[in-house]
């Protein structure tokens, strides 16, 4: 049931207003947090030179440098590395998915399921956490969802605008893959979807389908260096077959930015996601829904991928690589909501709405937000002292606090690497000097005091700075 019928004002005013409120939801307090390990290695490695960008991207990601030579580019043409600046482009492109998701679940499934959907997305943890983060994420759902409206506007469409809708489907399709690996997928289901529409001609058809796979060999030697450097991705012991990141990947438009358990909030979006996906088979969606199937593959196929992954051995289940499948899965859950019996279909919206509202007030509050190393090193910067030393234990922080550390160069910190350097610990210690400790590990004040009375030293303070890793600024110093 493709929908040709123009949105009426009413529909129009809604959407404006949708769209308004998820620009206040991302925009508000977009800056706040610290940038995390991966935002900091994405500033990083576009702040290299043109030319160098593709060996950083070689070393230290597991991504193709699309990305990148964006930031670089933004950051070099208008000049700031604030840090709500270099997440402004994800922050605008999840603002615009909204608008998006809209289009395309218009299409599909009429007004209300259009509607539905845009508001989902207007209130949804894994959108509000992408886009808040200078990474390719929210840039690879906008760009998966253009390609699927644009590829339903051109079969609709005649002569040259069919053309051009399946021209810009298919660049955007490319966009999508030269993002991020994972994008590789969508574009591929697109590609078979458009394969089996005999409107749009036989050249197009094989033209489209074809641009995928040359995409995919273009990146395949870039690819499998990555992958020898990083055969799970970097994320070795975090994104195995558990039981907990099965549910956080089901459930991904509600995984968002704080590290919280299997609370309800996790198992009320397993419910919705599964309600959705389930609903895509039923005779009721046949019945309801343009090209379900469509709709189908791109909702389920990147979580079939990483499960398959997941069960041949690799890291690969967490919902960071599940992204091209959330503005899918919201229409899936909007047409459950809308079409799907009235009982079931409330319920489905109190689930989804409740595991909404709550994923958005944890994400915007301190505890929600990125371990905050940039409150820890102000307040070692408070308190410092000539001939202060501050460690840095290795226990997954260093890098963001590294980087605030060094951002005045005028004023860098006196850091001391406790795993590399032992014989500079050992010098500040047999030095009587002041120690710093920022770490992400829990602080005992008895066992710190305890370790240190051999070494002649006491426990000065011991701060706790909220985020969604908490970390603990220490100071010691010799005991009179």
């Amino acid at each position: 049931m493709v929908v040709h019928e123009a949105p009426r004002r009413a529909e129009w005013l809604v959407l404006a207003g949708l769209t308004v409120l998820a620009a206040v939801n991302v925009l508000w307090d977009l800056g706040s947090s610290s940038l995390f390990i991966d935002e900091g290695n994405s500033v990083d490695i576009a702040l290299h030179p043109l030319g160098d960008i593709l060996d950083g991207v070689k070393v230290i990601e597991t991504s193709p440098p699309t990305y990148f030579y964006g930031l670089h580019e933004w950051i070099g043409r208008l000049g700031s590395r604030a840090d709500w600046f270099v997440r402004l482009p994800s922050a605008l492109a999840a603002i615009a998915l909204v608008p998006a998701v809209w289009w395309v679940g218009r299409r599909m499934g009429g007004r209300a399921v259009g509607l539905v959907a845009a508001a989902a997305c207007t209130l949804n943890p894994y959108v509000l956490n992408y886009g808040q983060q200078a990474r390719m994420y929210a840039l690879l759902m906008l760009a998966a969802t253009l390609a699927t409206g644009a590829a339903l506007r051109a079969v609709v469409a005649t002569g040259r605008a069919r053309t051009a809708w399946l021209a810009a489907s298919g660049a955007l399709a490319l966009v999508a893959g030269a993002l991020h690996y994972t994008g590789l997928v969508p574009a591929a289901v697109l590609a078979v979807w458009v394969l089996t529409r005999s409107e749009l001609g036989r050249a197009a058809r094989v033209l489209y389908a074809a641009a995928p796979v040359v995409l995919a060999a273009a990146l395949l030697p870039l690819a499998r260096d990555q992958f020898d450097r990083y055969p799970n991705g970097g994320l070795r012991g975090l994104a195995g077959l558990t039981w907990e990141n099965a549910v956080k990947v089901l459930g991904s438009p509600w995984d968002g930015r704080a590290l919280t358990g299997l609370d309800a909030q996790r198992y009320l979006g397993l419910a919705a996601a599964l309600a959705g996906l389930t609903f895509l088979g039923s005779p009721r969606a046949r019945a309801t829904l343009a090209d379900r199937w469509l709709l189908a593959g791109l909702a389920a196929a990147p979580l079939v991928l990483v499960f398959a992954g997941a069960l041949a051995g690799k890291d690969a289940l967490i919902s960071r690589y599940t992204s091209a499948a959330v503005p899918f899965m919201l229409i899936a859950l909007a047409a459950v909501i809308v079409r799907a019996p009235r009982p079931l279909g409330g319920l489905v919206a109190v689930a989804a709405l409740a595991a909404s509202v709550a994923g958005i007030v944890t994400t915007h509050r301190p505890s929600g937000r990125f371990a905050d190393a940039r409150g820890a090193v102000a307040a070692v910067r408070a308190g410092l002292k000539p001939g202060d030393a501050v460690l840095i234990a290795g226990d997954g922080i260093d890098l963001p606090v590294l980087r605030e550390g060094i951002r005045d160069p005028a004023r860098p910190l006196p850091f001391v690497f406790v795993a590399s350097q032992p014989e500079r610990v050992a010098a500040a210690v047999a030095e009587r000097r002041r120690l710093w400790a920022i770490s992400s590990l829990p602080q005992d004040r008895a066992a710190i005091a305890a370790a240190l009375k051999p070494l002649g030293y006491r426990l000065v303070s011991v701060r706790r700075l909220e985020g969604n890793v908490a970390l603990f600024v220490v100071l010691v110093g010799p005991a009179r």
